[in-house]
């Protein structure tokens, strides 16, 4: 059974609650920030989101030998950080560099869960976990919508890369534990 109690069930939680904000962020988002913020067109931004989901696929393809190598714990340390640097930078500094944001760890944060709990519960506790932080998703897009209307796109965007550090940071702070 699955302890609702538990410290590491609420950080993983985090992980995945700020990992999916940074994540389905962008697949939600992308196409209307191009169009508002960089005055692209449809077609335009269309690949921007394209890029995004194709990176996704590739790197999950390409990556996938090195994360049973080294295992989920250093593959999230190596290619979160990597990610999460690229990330930022590609919202952070704008149209210019918008091409490197990109996202590969998801099916590693769910082999990730498996390192804290035993294998007869660790399917129960990974559903446990993705179902909770799904709230953090559906909460930021509830939110969203009102804080671009306050920030703007530019400022509201903002947001995810912030998410994607908070998530890196927790990670982290879980794997030195």
């Amino acid at each position: 059974k699955v302890q609702m109690n538990s410290p590491i069930l609420w950080l993983l939680v985090l992980v995945f609650g700020f990992y999916f904000i940074g994540e389905h962020g962008v697949l939600n988002w992308l196409l209307l920030y191009c169009k508002d913020q960089f005055g692209m067109d449809s077609n335009q931004a269309s690949i921007y989101l394209s890029m995004f989901s194709g990176t996704m696929m590739i790197g999950r393809l390409v990556m996938a030998p090195l994360v049973q190598k080294w295992g989920p714990s250093r593959s999230i340390q190596i290619f979160g950080g990597i990610g999460t640097v690229l990330y930022a930078v590609g919202i952070f500094c704008g149209k210019p560099t918008l091409m490197l944001v990109g996202s590969i760890l998801y099916p590693t944060l769910l082999l990730f869960v498996q390192q804290y709990y035993p294998s007869s519960i660790a399917s129960t506790a990974t559903g446990t976990i993705i179902s909770i932080a799904t709230i953090f998703d559906i909460a930021f897009n509830l939110l969203f919508g009102k804080i671009i209307d306050q920030m703007g796109y530019h400022l509201g965007f903002m947001i995810l890369p912030v998410s994607m550090i908070i998530f890196y940071l927790i990670v982290n702070f879980l794997i030195k534990k």
